[in-house]
């Protein structure tokens, strides 16, 4: 037997946008998880106007959010590549 999580986010038009992000084998893993998704989500809800974004600032926002679930080589090598363009 697995836990799983669901976390809400608020929508920008107001309404509740429900996520499901998974299973878990513990609960200390699904409550580790659920702490990643808030955080992953304040950060996507940061971003005011997604269409007057530049490159660089929807990257390092990106880049920051998903520092959590990539391996660090993988981090270093997409940090690498940003910084590049």
């Amino acid at each position: 037997m697995g836990w799983s999580y669901t976390v809400d986010l608020p929508r920008d038009s107001g309404g509740r946008r429900q996520q499901i992000t998974g299973t878990c084998r513990t609960r200390k893993e699904a409550e580790a998880a659920v702490v990643r998704a808030i955080s992953e989500g304040k950060a996507l809800l940061r971003a005011e106007d997604p269409a007057n974004m530049t490159l660089s600032t929807f990257l390092k926002e990106w880049l920051d959010g998903a520092a959590t679930r990539l391996a660090g080589t993988t981090m270093e090598r997409y940090t690498q590549i940003a910084h590049s363009t």
